[in-house]
């Protein structure tokens, strides 16, 4: 068990297993083209409404098919997405990748 509930669920989106924490984090960097910090605000980044939907779909298909591309708009940093994303998971028991389906 750790201190941190997000290294309680893993996944596997590439060949090692990842948290929540870093299978967003490498999502976030594909979409903006740099690795976030908790602070690291998505629109000051360079983010925009088109990388947005790209980032919201990447998410659904990796992490929780349940995220909305509103929660980027309300919750801009990195940290705070991240905090959203694995309330939303553990609301809704998605402790695995929730696959394609529905996208």
């Amino acid at each position: 068990m750790t201190d941190r509930p997000e290294e309680e669920h893993t996944l596997m989106t590439g060949s090692p297993e990842q948290t929540t924490a870093e299978a967003l984090a490498e999502i976030w960097r594909e979409v903006i083209g740099q690795p976030p910090t908790a602070d690291t605000d998505f629109f000051k980044a360079g983010g925009d409404s088109m990388r947005a939907a790209i980032l919201t779909t990447k998410v659904k298909r990796t992490l929780e098919k349940g995220v909305r591309m509103s929660a980027i708009f309300d919750h801009r940093t990195f940290g705070s997405y991240l905090e959203w994303v694995e309330a939303l998971r553990a609301e809704r028991g998605s402790g695995k990748p929730s696959g394609r389906d529905g996208d």
